[in-house]
Parts: structure tokens; C-alpha cells; sequence
């Protein structure tokens, strides 16, 4: 059901998704690895792979370009266990996002990356984590924020 990633995307960030706009489309991937990851379910399963702007799902973009084409728009029920995943995804825009060095853009970049880095080596140690992030993604360079972004628990 695509229409949860859409509304989805509209709790978290008060806006509608827009599939020509890069940003709601980096929003959008790194949300639902990060929501996926911390418990929320969809509909299909998303593989994720690393590409320029972190953790990416082709499959992900490919249900998004065919749902954004048709008129058909459903709306879904959210459990309590999802409404809490989302705001808790709002606040962490709120404490990192909000006025800060970072966009909302970076934050979700930051901490998908981090997560994905994660899951791929459940060994590597929280410094080893923020060390592969710089490598990787020079533009996040605020390592304060970063550390806190990466302590942030959903």
C-alpha cells in the first residue's frame, strides 16, 4: 500500500511528497529505511543498497513513480505503535533540524548512513561509525551533531 508511504512522509514533514523534487525524494528513501529499520511495516520490503545520498531502494523509487502517475489516493490507518515511530522521527528533525547547521535533508542523510553503516557491520563501534560517515560524506561535517543524531533512539 504506497499510500502509507505518502502519508507517512506527510506526517513526519508537514508536506506532500513531490517525485520531481530531489529532496522530498531523499526524504522520502532515507524515512522509510530509518522507519523500517526501527519497526514499521509496509506493505512491499524494501532492499537498500549505498549510493551518493546513503541508503537507496530502487524498488522504493519505482513504487513511488507509479503511485505519483494514477489519481487514486487512499487514505490509511497509522497503530500506535507507528504514530510513535513518526513522532519521535519529528522530533529528532526538531532537536537536529530546526535553526541548526544541518537541514532536514542532512539529518535524515546523517542518520540513515549511520544505520545502514550499522547494519551492515553490527560490530563497528559508534566512533568507527561517525569516522565512516565523514569518509563517505564529507558534507556532514558537524561531528557534535552527528553524535547526537547517531545516540538518538526511535
Amino acid at each position: 500500500m504506497v499510500e502509507k508511504l505518502l502519508e507517512t512522509y506527510e506526517k513526519i514533514y508537514d508536506k506532500k511528497f513531490e517525485i520531481s523534487d530531489m529532496d522530498s525524494k531523499k526524504e522520502m528513501q532515507k524515512a522509510i529505511f530509518i522507519l523500517s529499520l526501527s519497526g514499521m511495516t509496509f506493505e512491499n520490503y524494501y532492499g537498500y543498497v549505498w549510493d551518493e545520498y546513503g541508503p537507496y531502494s530502487s524498488e522504493l523509487a519505482e513504487d513511488l513513480k507509479i503511485y505519483c502517475s494514477t489519481d487514486v489516493k487512499i487514505k490509511c490507518d497509522f497503530n500506535d505503535k507507528e504514530l510513535d515511530l513518526i513522532n519521535k522521527f519529528r522530533k529528532m528533525l526538531s532537536e537536529f533540524a530546526e535553526g541548526k547547521q544541518y537541514d532536514v535533508v542532512n539529518v535524515v542523510e546523517a542518520k540513515a548512513s549511520m544505520m545502514f553503516f550499522k547494519e551492515i557491520d553490527i560490530n563497528l563501534t559508534n566512533e568507527e561509525i561517525l569516522s565512516k560517515l565523514l569518509t563517505k560524506k564529507p558534507h556532514l561535517k558537524y561531528n557534535d551533531i552527528n553524535k547526537k543524531i547517531l545516540q538518538f533512539n526511535f
